[in-house]
């Protein structure tokens, strides 16, 4: 099996880490590539380090202040946002750049499939059409419609950069409601999501960006965290073990040899 790339040992981590944590099983992940990973994970995860047991994980590069920096802000609960952060070293803008990169990412990564998954339809998307789509694969478990806050934009998409591309962002996304859907597929039939999501825009007609109507996660751990947003983390335990706790277990073997953990 291929070495993951430092972008995809961040999203396995954060699956490992959120599904560990679901199934009731302790998890330990190796050095991190940055230390803004490590503000990433709690991030997504929306817990402090300790809490996470992770406060201790060392990262291979980052400059002094960096790691000053990101040692505050995964010390609170939630952790802090880094306002402001991208100037100075640059290191961040760098490490923003690398997330949000167009590679293919690995197939180990983006293409497992679960039975529990979110979407959200973005503002002036054609909602109807969508959630007829979305039934021919899932039903809809829960919905929420709502206004997105600047804190739920970044909590989405905590590796979103640059100050244009995020003015863009939170206008777009702040617009109008939005709709979030819970999701759950036949426990016989887990649904890649990110495959699913690329037929919809298809038939949509719409591209990658700018205004591409729905999200859904490209990952385990990316689902978790946007259910948990959304739904809450009540709702996301009962679903995860009502639903997921079987392929989970298979997943967080999988986690765990990718890691090398």
């Amino acid at each position: 099996m291929p070495p993951l790339s430092d972008r995809d040992f961040i999203k396995t981590a954060v699956s490992y880490l959120y599904e560990a944590r679901l199934a009731g099983q302790e998890a330990v992940i190796p050095d991190l590539p940055d230390v803004w990973d490590l503000w990433y994970v709690c991030y997504r995860l929306w817990r402090p380090a300790g809490a996470l047991g992770i406060a201790g994980c060392g990262a291979r590069s980052g400059c002094s202040a960096c790691r000053k920096l990101v040692a505050r802000l995964t010390s609170s609960s939630p952790p802090g946002y880094p306002d402001g952060a991208l100037g100075g070293c640059g290191d961040l803008l760098r490490w923003a750049v690398r997330m949000r990169s167009r590679e293919p990412a690995s197939p180990q990564v983006d293409c497992l499939g679960m039975a529990l998954s979110f979407a959200l339809l973005k503002p002036a998307a054609p909602a109807g059409a969508i959630r007829t789509m979305l039934a021919a694969r899932y039903r809809i478990a829960g919905r929420r419609e709502l206004r997105l806050t600047p804190v739920d934009v970044t909590r989405l998409y905590p590796d979103a950069y640059g100050e244009e591309f995020l003015a863009w962002q939170a206008g777009y996304l702040g617009s109008g409601p939005v709709e979030a859907l819970m999701l759950t597929a036949p426990l016989d039939e887990p649904m890649c999501a990110r495959a699913v999501r690329s037929e919809i825009r298809a038939s949509l007609g719409v591209t990658a960006e700018p205004e591409n109507h729905i999200h859904m996660p490209d990952s385990p751990g990316e689902a978790l965290a946007n259910i948990e947003q959304f739904f809450g983390n009540d709702t996301l335990r009962e679903q995860y073990r009502r639903i997921e706790l079987t392929h989970g277990q298979r997943r967080l073997a999988l986690h765990r040899s990718l890691l090398g953990a």
